[in-house]
């Protein structure tokens, strides 16, 4: 009867030893998933702020765009009332020479009718 309980007393031990090693292999096992969930959280933090110094680049990037698209536009505009100066300069200088031209003709044809007249 006593060896049958030192040979349950034994069994009990030797189940608990190697209940206590796989609880305590479980623990390690936790342990390091847990710093990996902290390695992968710390990741994860340095990739949002990177989402969020990247957003902001574009937000950036879109007003210098606008600006830019804002700058071309007036730039054309001015390019527009400097085309519609230039044809009306050339319309007014081509009426001048026509002027011109026309008192020339007007100077010769009185010249040569006070050339008659003398």
């Amino acid at each position: 009867d006593k060896e049958s309980a030192d040979a349950q007393n034994r069994d009990l031990e030797s189940r608990l030893k190697v209940n206590i090693s796989k609880i305590d292999s479980l623990g390690n096992g936790l342990q390091t998933q847990g710093e990996q969930i902290r390695k992968h959280e710390v990741h994860a933090s340095r990739m949002h702020k990177g989402l969020e110094t990247l957003s902001e680049q574009t937000d950036l990037l879109h007003a210098d765009q606008q600006a830019l698209r804002t700058a071309h536009n007036d730039a054309a505009n001015k390019q527009e009332l400097h085309r519609i100066s230039l044809t009306k300069t050339q319309a007014d200088l081509n009426k001048a020479n026509k002027d011109i031209h026309q008192a020339s003709k007007q100077v010769f044809a009185l010249k040569d009718g006070m050339a008659e007249t003398s």
